[in-house]
């Protein structure tokens, strides 16, 4: 095995939607992206079968070198340009709301999944987010309506989760505005969604309070980021950026903040976009 991979056009899937044709480049193994000895085609059964008696969860695919009857559609660069985000979609009113809905409902039910496996004290697996992630920067960079979409569909019911959707895609509009390479808007969309894991050993009638806190209940509520910090620490792959988004997003640049009272310098750059997001 290789410890990197270097390729274009290349597209990470789930086992389930291996076909014969596809051309593997990269597994995952342990959460971490490892080139093959010999990349190439799928040719038989038995290699999906191997695969996933090894316990691979995601094989990273590369679409150029793929079957044409694979079932995966080849991208055609324009005017050279080698990433496909640069691509300008071009959609209805009624499209960008049915793909925002059908992303805000795809990550509403991934949040919910990972929030209820870390209550019931299984570890966080960063790599089921990158689908969904990959699919919100796409709809953030082409679609400029997409977030209005995405603010409209929210409901009061569901707002710790649609809040940490609407932050991660806050995230990525904003650092996509700075420039950001597409590693780092994805690292901060994986802090955005996971911001606020730490509320989920947070009384819940203390949380949905409807009235004001008392200064004793806003202590208690600002104790999230302490349980923050302990799902974070036990999550294998996240990076420190990621981590650094859930944890900085309640510091203040006068030091005013919590958990750490960090200030000025003492914040960098996705720190302090996580507070403002």
């Amino acid at each position: 095995m290789k410890a990197s991979v270097e390729a274009n056009n290349v597209i990470k899937l789930p086992m389930d939607k291996l076909a014969l044709g596809m051309f593997i480049i990269a597994v995952d193994r342990r959460q971490q992206k490892v080139a093959v000895n010999q990349p190439g085609q799928i040719k038989h059964r038995d290699t999906i079968i191997k695969l996933r008696k090894n316990n691979i969860a995601y094989v990273w695919v590369d679409i150029d070198r793929s079957s044409d009857t694979c079932g995966l559609k080849k991208y055609v660069k324009p005017n050279g340009l080698s990433n496909p985000l640069a691509k300008k979609a071009s959609f209805t009113i009624d499209e960008q709301h049915a793909k925002a809905k059908k992303i805000l409902s795809e990550a509403k039910s991934l949040i919910q999944k990972v929030m209820t496996d870390t209550y019931e004290g299984r570890n966080l697996d960063v790599g089921q987010f990158e689908p969904v992630i990959e699919k919100l920067i796409e709809c953030a960079i082409n679609d400029t309506d997409a977030f209005r979409c995405i603010a409209a569909l929210r409901t009061k019911d569901a707002y710790l989760l649609e809040h940490s959707i609407n932050v991660a895609f806050l995230l990525v509009t904003f650092g996509h505005h700075l420039k950001l390479d597409i590693n780092t808007l994805k690292q901060l969309a994986l802090g955005g969604m996971l911001h606020d894991i730490g509320k989920i050993n947070i009384d819940d009638s203390i949380l949905h309070k409807p009235n004001k806190l008392t200064a004793e209940e806003f202590e208690y509520i600002k104790l999230h980021q302490v349980f923050a910090l302990n799902i974070l620490e036990d999550t294998i792959g996240l990076s420190q950026m990621s981590i650094d988004v859930c944890l900085m997003h309640h510091e203040k640049l006068d030091g005013t903040g919590y958990p750490k009272g960090l200030k000025d310098e003492q914040l960098p750059l996705h720190g302090r976009m996580g507070g403002d997001c």
